[in-house]
């Protein structure tokens, strides 16, 4: 469980030339049935950008990715909640 505020570090390194590194994490939310979720996926591509995707289904949040650019590429997968106003509040 993340607690609001927190955060999970996920690394992964290529083998070396030519190949590519891809993969995804599905995360259930807690309080919210049946089966709320984000998912962060990734593909980290030998000759052409990388590629980076994030979803949710829980109705009022949204998930965006910050960065991700460069040969050493950090990408930043945030989850946020709209409030009212539709002002996106960082969970």
């Amino acid at each position: 469980m993340v607690p609001p505020g927190g955060f999970i570090v996920i690394r992964c390194k290529s083998t070396g030339f030519p190949h590519s590194i891809e993969g995804s994490v599905t995360c259930r939310l807690e309080g919210h049935a049946p089966h709320d979720s984000v998912r962060f996926t990734w593909n980290s591509r030998y000759l052409l950008p990388n590629v980076y995707h994030a979803e949710t289904s829980r109705e009022g949040y949204t998930v965006e990715v910050e960065g991700g650019g460069g040969a050493r590429a950090v990408a930043l997968f945030v989850f946020s909640k709209y409030d009212d106003a539709r002002v996106c509040t960082y969970v």
